[in-house]
């Protein structure tokens, strides 16, 4: 029986032969690798233990030993995105959790997540550049289907409103930050250094 007052935090992850490869021109592969796990450590420390679900596309060593010292569940996804935010959803389903929260593991600036998870209801969270989705609730019983890439705001908007679904816009300045491009880790390293310590956010 699925419960509306509880949430599973599905946590997609590439393997590590494929982290982090738009930044191969400044990172090396063992670089890439470590930021892409920092990066994900960071997001399961500011959830705070709330219930978390590992999904990876291709089984990788160091992800599963990864996830196994975070004390994390695992499950295996055909490729892409949009396959791991559904087998992570299948899985919520099959064990009665009400909203399926799909988040990516790369967030610069994770700390808010836990405030933002405290919301009621259906939301979306886009990246700084307002075009990707950065963080996606919905209710794991609805037909809602996956977008992921390129202008994939835009599409998870109107399939939320296809199927019923009351999804709010979140804009917030810190976890809007995923680290894709060099320009996002640049922004993810001052901030990291930066005296004026970390931005606040715009809801």
């Amino acid at each position: 029986m699925i419960d509306p007052s509880t949430t599973l935090v599905i946590l997609p992850l590439k393997a590590t032969a494929m982290a982090k490869t738009r930044l191969a021109g400044i990172r090396s592969p063992s670089e890439r690798v470590a930021l892409a796990l920092a990066l994900a450590t960071g997001v399961v420390d500011a959830l705070n233990g709330r219930p978390i679900l590992v999904v990876h596309t291709l089984y990788d060593d160091a992800v599963a030993s990864w996830a196994l010292n975070q004390g994390l569940d695992t499950i295996l996804a055909p490729p892409g995105l949009d396959q791991a935010a559904d087998a992570g959803r299948q899985h919520a389903r099959a064990h009665g959790f009400g909203r399926t929260v799909i988040c990516h593991g790369d967030l610069s600036r994770p700390e808010g997540i836990g405030a933002v998870l405290e919301r009621s209801g259906s939301f979306v969270v886009p990246d700084r550049r307002h075009d990707g989705t950065n963080v996606l609730a919905i209710p794991t019983d609805s037909s809602f289907a996956f977008s992921y890439g390129p202008g994939s705001l835009q599409r998870h908007v109107a399939e939320a409103e296809r199927v019923g679904v009351t999804l709010a816009v979140i804009n917030d300045v810190d976890l809007g930050l995923d680290v894709d491009e060099p320009e996002d880790l640049e922004l993810h390293l001052f901030e990291d250094t930066s005296p004026n310590g970390p931005r606040g956010t715009d809801d």
